[in-house]
């Protein structure tokens, strides 16, 4: 039998219901937060859920084929997605990176280093650049000093921005077009691209650009348009 009476029933019974009611505020839930590792599988695994998404529909599109088919054209289409993304990656890193450097690390000197450089500072700056062996910064800064040159020559500073491709199509009706072509072909290839720069591109350049100097010196005004 219990002790307390009657009377007293209803008040212990109000006060079960408030005690219960205050505990499940959010200010006493007691379940420790989610660890953020879980969410971040959470996120993962949406994600890949969505990559998947269009492989599943490939997948039952091909139902009637044999099952070994239709999981081979699923997974080669998988490989070349990878393959895909992981070029744009790594283009993207080039891109930001200004492409491939020489393993030498060339650095421009101070006093070369700040404004805008004459042609016989950036010929100064190639030639310290193939003495310490990095061949396509020299190649950079010939193709810079054959292009101020001509700036100098046409009496106007080129627009900012230029691609070397631009360049190409401003001199297209020039007889400089092709020694300027070794240009843009040798950096497109060596600085952006993957193929390392040899001395035989450097001497191919190095011509180039004394033919260009040839030019300048005593040639016709450049028929640009």
């Amino acid at each position: 039998m219990s002790d307390v009476s009657p009377q007293f029933r209803p008040a212990e019974e109000q006060l079960r219901e408030t005690v219960r009611e205050v505990l499940t505020r959010p200010d006493y839930q007691l379940d420790p937060p989610a660890e953020p590792s879980e969410g971040m599988l959470h996120l993962l695994a949406t994600l890949f859920r969505w990559l998947m998404t269009p492989f599943k529909w490939l997948f039952d599109i091909t139902e009637g084929l044999p099952d070994f088919l239709r999981w081979l054209i699923v997974i080669v289409l998988v490989v070349v997605l990878v393959a895909c993304l992981v070029h744009m990656a790594w283009t993207l890193m080039q891109a930001m990176s200004g492409g491939r450097r020489s393993r030498q690390g060339f650095v421009l000197p101070t006093d070369l280093a700040s404004g805008e450089l004459s042609v016989a500072e950036l010929e100064q700056a190639a030639d310290q650049a193939f003495q310490q062996g990095a061949l396509i910064e020299a190649v950079r800064f010939l193709f810079r000093a054959a292009l101020t040159g001509l700036s100098e020559k046409e009496k106007k500073k080129f627009r900012r921005g230029m691609t070397n491709r631009q360049y190409l199509n401003y001199f297209r009706n020039t007889s400089l077009l092709p020694h300027l072509q070794i240009f843009v072909n040798t950096i497109e290839l060596k600085w952006y691209g993957d193929e390392p720069c040899e001395n035989h591109d450097y001497d191919s350049c190095r011509e180039a650009y004394q033919r260009i100097v040839s030019w300048l010196r005593g040639g016709p005004h450049a028929d640009a348009s």
